[in-house]
């Protein structure tokens, strides 16, 4: 049976959609990994230098009560010994730290859960996601702030609708439902919005407010 040029076109036409597609998934995949790899990089520098510090702090003291108990000063050695422990369980919790930011901080995974949960809620979500997000080194950061505010969203909002951009440089949840609630929980200290405003403040400004029955939270990183 012969090929008219119509069909053979639409067939080139196919295999060229279908082949673009594998190229975007393929740079997706990639993009994950380099992440992923960018964020063990930095798991093994703070776990340096975290442990570090503490172990450094920690062979002094175990030093200095062996020192003391060869000298029979058996009371301040037992107070260098006690030290050496809260050392010790600070060290531990450091490390669970570190360990606990690197698998629970991923921007795909919070994104994800974030549109579920809302949409779980009846909240319509409309999402305008840079593809290149992955590869920036401040995700993790824009991950821990999207789940925040998408939280305080099902929690404490009459939200309709929601709106998440996030580009190289910037997050944007944008929400129809404002109320006292909302931004009574948003302005509490010590956690919540408050806590990560004064984590990023190194690296970004962390802002929210209302603005015409909407309720917006934004980040954007320092020029």
């Amino acid at each position: 049976m012969a090929v008219t040029g119509g069909t053979a076109g639409v067939c080139f036409v196919s295999r060229l959609s279908i082949q673009r597609q594998e190229v975007n998934d393929r740079a997706k995949e990639n993009a994950h990994v380099l992440q992923q790899e960018r964020q063990r990089s930095q798991m093994a520098s703070d776990l340096h230098d975290i442990l570090g510090q503490d172990l450094t702090g920690l062979a002094l003291k175990a030093e200095l009560a062996g020192k003391l108990l060869e000298n029979g000063q058996t009371d301040q050695a037992r107070i260098e010994v006690q030290q050496v422990a809260e050392l010790s369980r600070a060290a531990l919790s450091d490390v669970r730290t570190v360990v606990s930011w690197a698998r629970e901080w991923l921007i795909d995974g919070e994104l994800e859960g974030a549109v579920n949960v809302l949409r779980s809620s009846g909240i319509a979500v409309h999402q305008d996601i840079a593809e290149d997000i992955y590869l920036q080194p401040q995700s993790s950061m824009m991950a821990r702030i999207l789940r925040e505010a998408s939280t305080n969203i099902v929690g404490h909002s009459r939200a309709k609708n929601c709106w998440i951009t996030i580009t190289r440089r910037s997050l944007l949840i944008d929400n129809d439902g404002y109320s006292k609630q909302l931004a009574t929980q948003s302005a509490g200290s010590g956690a919540g919005l408050v806590g990560l405003r004064d984590l990023v403040s190194n690296v970004g400004r962390l802002t929210w407010g209302a603005t015409e029955g909407h309720w917006i939270v934004e980040f954007e990183v320092n020029e």
